[in-house]
């Protein structure tokens, strides 16, 4: 099959030539991408129409990621990014990849006044403790 000069030859094991069959051709590049984020990846999406990824870059450098009717794409950077894919023919899809803020440690204490409290509260218990121990009370010697 040729459309817009791109050549491509598809396999099917099956065809009923008593159906209607659609080979979609979109060979346009205003394509847009759905762009999920979460901290470290992206699902790169295109909308209906589009084919399969063939090809996928990100700030015009040529990404690994692995692609069919979407992509899952490694990207630790919480900065945004252009995203631009290929389908078979040649057209284009493209989207912001949003930006992100990095999120705060979870091992640390938001509000350290309990911790603080806490810690302040062992003294007087520190104290007492050892005043019943060394007053012979409660089996001490």
């Amino acid at each position: 099959m040729t459309a817009g000069g791109t050549t491509r030859q598809f396999d099917y094991p099956y065809i009923d030539f008593g159906t209607d069959f659609r080979i979609d051709l979109n060979v346009a590049d205003d394509n847009v991408l759905e762009i999920t984020r979460r901290p470290g990846s992206a699902t790169v999406s295109p909308g209906p129409g589009f084919g399969h990824i063939t090809a996928l870059y990100v700030d015009g450098t040529k990404s690994d990621a692995p692609c069919g009717r979407t992509c899952t794409l490694v990207y630790h950077d919480p900065s945004g990014a252009l995203v631009t894919a290929e389908n078979a023919w040649g057209g284009t899809a493209s989207g912001m990849l949003p930006a992100y803020a990095r999120e705060e440690d979870p091992g640390l204490p938001s509000d350290p006044i309990p911790l603080v409290l806490f810690v302040l509260s062992m003294i007087p218990a520190y104290w007492m403790y050892h005043r019943i121990q060394k007053s012979g009370k409660y089996g001490a010697a």
